[in-house]
This record gives C-alpha cells, sequence and structure tokens, in this order.
C-alpha cells in the first residue's frame, strides 16, 4: 500500500508566507513536485525524447564507419572538495561515427551518426593530453577481425585492427581549449576549433535536433541490460534529453561536446532534412493557393 500526503494537509504547521509561497504553483509541474510529493521525470521536459534515439544491438557487429570525431569541451582544473569553492565543471569527451544505412522504405543510403563512447573526469593539462594521445588510437568497429587469434604467431607479424581510429579531433574554441589545441600542436597532433559564435546552448541543440527527428542518432545496447543503452552512455543521453535550458540539469558539458560534433557532420556530411509531400498534399496546397489568389482584397480606389 502506498501512503502519500499533500502540503495542503501540513497547512496548518507552516508559516504563511511559506505556505503563499508554494500554494501558488497549484496546477504546475512545480506544483505536482512541492506540494504533492511527485517524483517527476527531468527527461520529460526535453525536446528531446530518450525513444527518438536508436539502439544498436549488442550482439550485431557494428557497421563500418567513414568518418570519426572525438570532441572535447574542456575544463583544466583538478577536482576540489573546497565546500567554500566554485568546484569547476570536468573535462567531457564524446566519440562519434558517422556511417550509412540503407533505408528500408525507399532503398536509399542514408547518413548516420553513432556515440561510441564518452567520459566526464577533472583532469588537469598534463593528464588531459595524456589521455588524448591515448584515446586518438584506438579503433572502432572490429567486427571483421578473427576471433580466434593465432597465439603462435608474434604481434608484429599478426593483422592489424580492422576498425577506424579518430580521424579529427574537435576542441571548442575558447580558454582551456585553446591552449589544449597548443599542447596538442606541440605533440604533433593537429586538432579542430569548434566556435558557437553567439548560438547558446538550447539554440545548438536546436540545430542538431532533426537528426534525431528524422532517426539517425543510433548508441548501443547494453549486454547485462537488454533494452537499455550501455551504462557509459547514460549521462551523455540524460544530459541531452533533459536540457531545456540554462540551470535545466546539473551539468551540461557532455551536451557541447555532442552538439558541436553533430553540428560539424551535419556541415560536411549530411544535405538537408526534408519531408516529402505526397500528390494529395500538394493537390491541397494548389488548391489552397488559387482560393487565396480569387479572393485577394482589392483596391476599390483603383
Amino acid at each position: 500500500m502506498v501512503v502519500s500526503g499533500s502540503t495542503y494537509e501540513n497547512k496548518e504547521n507552516l508559516t504563511k508566507f511559506f505556505y503563499d509561497n508554494i500554494a501558488k504553483y497549484e496546477g504546475t509541474k512545480i506544483g505536482r513536485q512541492e506540494l504533492y510529493g511527485e517524483v517527476l521525470d527531468p527527461e520529460e521536459e526535453g525536446f528531446i525524447k530518450r525513444s527518438a534515439w536508436r539502439m544498436w544491438p549488442h550482439d550485431k557487429p557494428l557497421p563500418s564507419f567513414q568518418y570519426i570525431i572525438m570532441s572535447l569541451d574542456t575544463a583544466f582544473t583538478e577536482r576540489t572538495h573546497d565546500k567554500k569553492t566554485q568546484t569547476a565543471d570536468p573535462t567531457a569527451c564524446s566519440v562519434w561515427a558517422l556511417f550509412n544505412r540503407t533505408n528500408p522504405n525507399n532503398r536509399k543510403p542514408e547518413e548516420h551518426v553513432m556515440l561510441l563512447d564518452c567520459w566526464e573526469d577533472w583532469l588537469g593539462l598534463p593528464g588531459l593530453i595524456k589521455r588524448v594521445k591515448r584515446e586518438k588510437d584506438l579503433t572502432y568497429g572490429d567486427q571483421d577481425e578473427p576471433v580466434i587469434k593465432p597465439i603462435l604467431i608474434p604481434n608484429h607479424l599478426r593483422a592489424r585492427h580492422q576498425g577506424r581510429s579518430v580521424d579529427m579531433i574537435l576542441i571548442e574554441d575558447k580558454g582551456s581549449g585553446i591552449s589544449l589545441r597548443q599542447s596538442l600542436a606541440d605533440e604533433n597532433i593537429l586538432t579542430e576549433s569548434f566556435n558557437p559564435g553567439r548560438d547558446d546552448k538550447l539554440t545548438r541543440l536546436h540545430i542538431v535536433s532533426p537528426l534525431w527527428a528524422h532517426r539517425r542518432v543510433w548508441a548501443v545496447e547494453s549486454v547485462t541490460r537488454p533494452g537499455e543503452f550501455k551504462d557509459w552512455a547514460d549521462p551523455l543521453i540524460t544530459q541531452i534529453c533533459s536540457y531545456i535550458g540554462e540551470g535545466s540539469t546539473e551539468r551540461d558539458d557532455l551536451l557541447d561536446t555532442t552538439t558541436q560534433a553533430l553540428q560539424l557532420f551535419m556541415k560536411k556530411f549530411f544535405g538537408s532534412f526534408t519531408i516529402e509531400e505526397s500528390k494529395d498534399e500538394r493537390e491541397r496546397e494548389d488548391a489552397r493557393d488559387e482560393q487565396r489568389r480569387k479572393t485577394r482584397r482589392r483596391n476599390p480606389y483603383g
């Protein structure tokens, strides 16, 4: 049995000032939470729903990737537990891949993107450089590699991985990101900068939202929890699905890595997203145009 109560039932024990300030939220989602004690799912607020993500089966080989981007939103500060100072955001990273998939309806190839990895960590500049150098050489999509490897063949004579490594390291063009790009250049690692201009985070998310609307964004299914995404992917997916503006999520660093990577993919590889009108819809629109022309106002003094 579930027992629940509301703020109204406890009115006699509350100050008038407190009660009046809470009661004004009646009929709102804040009211449902503060007045009735409901636990609301923050993803209900986002305009990109979790159901818009497509799930790649864990037992299905990964596709052949055409281009892979490692996207970074940087913060060069070691994590601090000093409650008297503000804790800096972590450095966030996500890895995205482009691949082609045939549309079963029209049998035409379409561009899709897949989330391959993501993480957040509080790293100083030396530690971040070390991690980027290590992870840029990882390969993704090794499905063509033999499952049984000949143990008698020395490592240097074995077949190389069939997967693809990172093609581009994308870093937001701001203070700490500029420092990272310069430091990686000293290590002979070239990167690309991303300049968001005057667009805020929500605008950037709106720009890439057609990828979800057209069902082009994938993440891999968990092996141990069928029907759900991998554990490491969940923080990123939650940020994307919960974000509705500044302050709506505890952190939004993985959101930034996502929008800048997907904007670049859209610019370089995707054409415009259009929905073909049916013949009936075109005929209805033509009839509406004709009716507007017939009823157009005429100048009575002309």
